[in-house]
């Protein structure tokens, strides 16, 4: 097994506690996810920390210190403030960055933060939030505006994709919102923005239940459709990127059709397991499959 090369989060590989040390710091890492390198960047998200940590040259040294904090005004502090604001953060989620704007999914607001810029100086405030129309506001809600416990987004083609967890939608706005509560413009998952029910006739290649990640390469999007209470132990494909309300998926990896949501064997083609996250690559689409602790990897085109 190939050794890691450095640790981050704590002195050395032998020890795995929250905030070890001298408790929340400019090092110290809470229940850590999604991490990003962005030229020669590294943005971490702390989530247990409620913040984003931003190295501005990736760490050379275990337990480095990071340059930029995010979420939080200081270094030493861990806090997610009710109202929220425009420099807060409540149990973060997703964090992605793309055309030059850093994207955070602030699942505990039920809101995604938009910043123009990755921030050059700590405490920085968001230029824009989606999913509530002020940034001072956490209401969850079904609409084209609104945002429930929203999970791992992305920016791909110029659009913004947002896995609406507890709605058991996506949401996909046309391009990247530059004003506080716009709506999105095409719901997946769901026959409208404002459904009568959340199931839909129950499993289909249009239906989805708590969706954690979505992923797109530029001619595939690609949703995990499975959450902790809820699952349909599958990912979704569609070719290219839909642009109409219920589109269809194209076809399903892990359930042998749309119609089937059962938990597959291990040897099966397919991520079995309820939390199923998506990384594509240029040459890899790679799912975590917590449920059966393993990673499938599928060659491109072999999906």
């Amino acid at each position: 097994m190939q050794p890691a090369d450095l640790v981050l989060g704590q002195p050395d590989l032998t020890i795995g506690t929250s905030n070890t040390g001298s408790g929340v710091s400019a090092h110290s890492l809470s229940f850590p996810g999604a991490s990003v390198i962005a030229g020669d960047k590294l943005l971490v998200l702390d989530q247990g920390n409620h913040r984003v940590l931003i190295w501005n040259t990736f760490p050379t040294q275990n337990n480095q210190n990071a340059d930029v904090v995010v979420g939080q005004a200081l270094f030493s502090t861990a806090a997610h403030p009710t109202p929220p604001s425009a420099t807060s953060l409540n149990n973060p989620f997703g964090l992605t960055v793309a055309n030059g704007k850093m994207v955070v999914s602030d699942c505990g607001n039920n809101r995604v933060l938009i910043y123009n810029a990755i921030p050059a100086a700590s405490g920085a405030a968001a230029d824009v939030v989606v999913g509530q129309a002020l940034m001072t506001s956490t209401d969850a809600g079904l609409g084209a505006t609104a945002l429930s416990g929203p999970r791992l987004a992305q920016i791909a083609a110029g659009k913004l994709i947002v896995p609406d967890y507890a709605h058991a939608r996506v949401l996909i706005w046309n391009a990247v919102p530059a004003a506080d509560g716009a709506a999105a413009d095409v719901v997946l998952g769901q026959p409208d923005f404002t459904p009568a029910t959340l199931n839909n006739g129950g499993v289909s290649l249009k239906s989805m239940n708590e969706p954690p990640a979505v992923e797109y390469d530029g001619a595939q999007l690609f949703v995990t459709d499975g959450g902790y209470s809820g699952q349909n132990y599958r990912v979704l494909v569609w070719n290219g990127n839909p642009d109409a309300n219920f589109t269809p998926a194209a076809r399903v990896i892990g359930q042998p059709d749309g119609r089937r949501s059962a938990p597959t064997p291990v040897a099966s083609r397919g991520p079995p397991s309820a939390a199923c996250y998506l990384y594509a690559t240029e040459r890899y689409k790679i799912v975590s499959d917590s449920g059966n602790h393993l990673v499938v990897i599928f060659p491109k085109g072999g999906y």
